[in-house]
């Protein structure tokens, strides 16, 4: 699904900034995925010494600081976890959430790129590469009239549709603190295997070297419409569920991500959601099944 022209204000997204002499030592230390560079945001995951998720957060610099967002409702116990872990460390944590706004434009083009801002960065936080503008918050007003004046602001619904058939993860749908990040299909584009240690790395480079995790992430495609949270059933039984559905149609067939069990979770396999009486046919397919 390729994106429609458009943006989104992220008002629903936590502002952290972290500085100070230490800090990149510090991220590295925090982070499952590479520092970015200066016109690039990335995501990466938090987790806890057993390598549970804690948080998904996007990265970017700030010139000597790095800015990370994250869903507001992560807000308090993000910074209680990253703070936890600043020892005699040169670190500072500002809540910069009353400072700045956030938003995201499709395409990253050079009509977008020439609004002002305080930062562009290229990022791929629905899937498809766009461009987050970080501006001023005295400059909301000016920055929404000249967006409109490029293209329409987008639904939040259109986001939901972009990011489902892109396979991307969203907290409190398909992340929380039970998670495992490979599990959520993460490796693919929040974990760098090859950087240096991070809280929770054994555990995740072990999964990545044994190869199997209880329950994958997947996407669905049924030629009938799925709801939130229906169960998935094999013929052994129930094998997992529907996290998040979209609402428009590629080809006919209704898209959805859901976790499904090992053994069940190849693409191809067959399984079936039932509703009352009716059963409906769902065919697994892999997170990047529309972009490989």
């Amino acid at each position: 699904m390729s994106p429609p022209a458009g943006w989104i204000h992220l008002a629903d997204q936590c502002l952290l900034r972290v500085h100070g002499g230490d800090t990149e030592r510090y991220l590295n230390g925090q982070l499952s995925n590479h520092l970015p560079d200066p016109s690039t945001s990335l995501a990466a995951c938090i987790t806890t010494h057993k390598g549970k998720l804690q948080a998904v957060v996007q990265v970017a610099r700030m010139g000597d600081a790095f800015l990370l967002d994250a869903p507001a409702a992560l807000a308090e116990e993000l910074r209680a976890r990253l703070e936890r872990y600043i020892i005699s460390d040169d670190v500072e944590l500002e809540d910069a959430t009353t400072q700045y706004a956030l938003f995201h434009c499709f395409p990253a083009s050079p009509r977008t790129l020439s609004i002002p801002a305080a930062y562009h960065y290229t990022s791929n936080r629905f899937g498809p590469v766009g461009l987050d503008l970080l501006i001023h918050r005295s400059q909301l007003a000016a920055t929404t009239a000249a967006l409109l004046a490029i293209a329409p602001m987008l639904v939040p619904q259109t986001i939901e549709d972009i990011r489902i058939y892109h396979g991307i993860a969203r907290w409190g749908s398909e992340l929380d603190d039970t998670i495992l990040p490979p599990e959520a299909g993460l490796d693919r584009y929040a974990i760098d295997y090859h950087k240096g240690c991070y809280v929770g790395q054994e555990i995740i480079s072990r999964i990545r070297s044994v190869g199997k995790v209880n329950r994958s992430l997947r996407l669905l495609l049924s030629h009938e419409t799925l709801c939130d949270g229906t169960e998935l059933f094999a013929s052994s039984g129930p094998v997992g569920h529907v996290t998040s559905v979209a609402q428009s149609f590629h080809l006919d067939k209704a898209v959805a991500l859901g976790y499904v069990k090992r053994g069940c979770a190849e693409p191809g396999t067959q399984l079936e959601a039932r509703h009352g009486d009716r059963s409906i046919s769902i065919i697994v397919q892999p997170l990047d099944f529309f972009h490989s």
